[in-house]
């Protein structure tokens, strides 16, 4: 080669500065409740719940739902056309709260989403920093809580090594 150029690509994780992360801890059965009373009690406009599997999403739209909340899903077994008018719904206000598995955790960039909650912990440590860079976007606030159950621990531990940080643990009110 004449001239050669060697080229290295490194890696940066960011969870945002403006993105206040906090951590919930419950009892395995205690997670809808948790997360009725974050949707209760705080000044959300609109929300990004992830949860880990499709029948998640379906049975927490139900439970949701069943409780007045205005929620729809988002998950890889809808088509692209079903998909792209569950956005379009969210960012005109028809739809409060997003449900959906890490098909929603990149490339979403819907301006008034206020609070993402990772109702199950991701399996991969990088999928947590997606999921919660769907609200502080563009200089605004946001906020992002990890409701976490026993069994999910060890996800924890893997997140903040990742994000070289601890997750801030708050209690609900």
């Amino acid at each position: 080669l004449v001239n050669p150029v060697k080229v290295a690509i490194e890696s940066r994780t960011t969870t945002g500065e403006n993105i206040e992360q906090r951590l919930v801890r419950v009892d395995g059965g205690a997670k809808l409740e948790a997360l009725a009373r974050i949707l209760e009690v705080e000044p959300v406009d609109a929300a990004i719940v992830f949860v880990r599997t499709r029948a998640a999403c379906t049975t927490l739209v139900e439970q949701l739902t069943a409780r007045g909340v205005n929620a729809a899903g988002l998950s890889g077994d809808l088509d692209q056309s079903l998909r792209e008018r569950t956005i379009t719904r969210l960012k005109r206000g028809k739809v409060d709260v997003l449900i959906a598995t890490d098909v929603a955790a990149r490339g979403l960039d819907v301006p008034r989403i206020t609070h993402v909650i990772n109702y199950d912990v991701p399996e991969h440590s990088e999928d947590y920093v997606h999921r919660i860079g769907r609200t502080g976007r563009a200089q605004r606030e946001g906020d992002a809580a990890t409701i976490l159950a026993p069994d999910e621990e060890s996800k924890l531990v893997a997140i903040e090594k990742f994000i070289d940080q601890q997750i801030p643990q708050r209690r609900l009110d």
